[in-house]
């Protein structure tokens, strides 16, 4: 039941925040489209929070039903158990079959009274804690007692049937063959309970980052410094997720470590899962790298350049109007002449006009403009009088 109730409030917190991002997103695409890459980005975002919700709506319903109903019990008999080991490829063949084992799978077959047959891919915790229930499940033809919640596949407890179970017919195995069986199972499932606290704070760290990028997004101006910021404020969630990331593999890491000295598995083996650890994480840190810096290319661009000042004179203010499938969007495209003789255009939110006007100013007039360049959009920063030429 823990499990269920677990998994439950995970997937209505997932809804909540795919709900947030996809109300900004949505308003985005409409309203805060200034380039093409905008609209690409937007919609991928407002696509993977739909498929978000998707999938948190579904696994909260059937976490809901399935506590509503309640667990089933029956007994059973291990049909089979069976190891799958991952190898890494060694050769230029890319044959899996000779390479290094980077973690191993397992899969528990159970076969009902009534015929039919259950397959997990663990043992409850407290079975895998035990090391004469972890054995017995293992083993063809064990009578077992189990219970578990259907839909979604969830256990909830399994223990030996009194009436059959007996120490005398048990197999004795050897050290060896023991501490291969420790290095086969994942140490998460295990552990569970060391583990947990992480898995919380991983929720808590992405949720944090979503919503405070949200909020930062709202409140932040939409020129100077804080303009180039919030026009890097979707891209700056992804890549604080993949810092969270790289804290995970630490943390992670070194919880392993913990439990593998606790569970006497060798150093090689050890290695290896440390190995698949860091490999899976820095798998899943690339993804929200890459993203974030997509996303955020323009607003980094600005800050990397930095603001740039130039003698300009404030000639016009003009409204650009551009078309997608879902509406149109207005821009103020503030046009300035350089004493070079070049045009430079200042680009802000139809909404944010007047604001804009007012710190510019009158057309005419001999300024000193400070702006931020990057990313194709330049963002107003102040304006102050050109003293040389007044």
């Amino acid at each position: 039941m823990k499990t269920l109730i677990r998994k439950t409030i995970i997937a209505v917190i997932g809804l909540a925040i795919a709900a947030a991002i996809l109300y900004f997103a949505g308003k985005a695409l409409v309203t805060d489209v200034r380039v093409p890459w905008d609209a690409i980005f937007n919609t991928a975002v407002v696509a993977g929070c739909l498929y978000a919700i998707y999938r948190n709506g579904r696994t909260a319903l059937l976490c809901a039903t399935a506590l509503k109903n309640g667990p089933r019990t029956a007994y059973a008999t291990v049909d089979e158990y069976r190891e799958t080991e991952h190898h890494a490829s060694s050769d230029d063949d890319d044959d899996d079959d000779d390479g290094t084992v980077v973690s191993v799978s397992t899969q528990y077959r159970f076969r009902l009274d009534n015929g039919s047959t259950v397959v997990f891919d663990t043992l409850p915790t407290e079975a895998m804690n035990d090391p004469v229930l972890r054995q017995a499940a293992r083993r063809h033809g064990t009578h077992v007692i189990m219970t578990w919640y259907e839909r979604p596949q969830t256990w909830q407890s399994l223990e030996l049937d009194p009436l059959t179970a007996s120490q005398d017919t048990m197999p004795q195995r050897s050290g060896a063959m023991q501490r291969r069986t420790a290095d086969a199972e994942t140490l998460v499932a295990r552990q569970k309970s060391r583990f947990r606290p992480l898995t919380y704070a991983t929720v808590v760290a992405v949720a944090v980052i979503i919503i405070g990028s949200l909020a930062l997004y709202g409140s932040l101006s939409p020129f100077g410094i804080q303009g180039v910021i919030k026009d890097s404020m979707m891209g700056l969630a992804p890549l604080g997720i993949a810092a969270w990331i790289l804290v995970h593999m630490a943390v992670k890491g070194r919880l392993l470590r913990q439990v593998g000295a606790s569970e006497d598995i060798d150093e090689p083996s050890m290695r290896k899962i440390l190995s698949h650890n860091r490999g899976f994480h820095l798998y899943g840190f690339g993804i929200p790298l890459l993203a974030g810096v997509i996303m955020a290319f323009s607003g980094l661009t600005g800050l990397a350049v930095g603001p740039r000042t130039v003698p300009a004179q404030y000639e016009s203010v003009e409204m650009r109007t551009e078309y997608d499938d879902h509406g149109s969007n207005d821009y103020a495209d503030f046009s300035f002449t350089t004493q070079d003789g070049h045009t430079l255009t200042v680009t802000c939110d139809w909404s944010d006009k007047d604001a804009a006007e007012r710190i510019i100013g009158e057309p005419g007039r001999p300024i000193l403009l400070t702006y931020w360049p990057g990313g194709g959009i330049d963002v107003l920063d102040h304006v102050e009088p050109d003293p040389a030429r007044q």
